[in-house]
């Protein structure tokens, strides 16, 4: 499987937002992900 990946990572106030971008190239066995949008919060208390 080949997959490729974009991320980002903004610090705020709060915590950090990270944003991804990616997809598969290349699967084998499985499933096939044509594109992956993802939003994250990530808090620290």
């Amino acid at each position: 499987m080949r997959r490729y990946a974009l991320t980002g990572l903004i610090k705020l106030p709060f915590g950090r937002l990270i944003l991804q971008y990616g997809g598969d190239l290349k699967t084998g066995n499985g499933l096939f992900e044509d594109l992956r949008f993802a939003v994250r919060v990530l808090t620290i208390f």
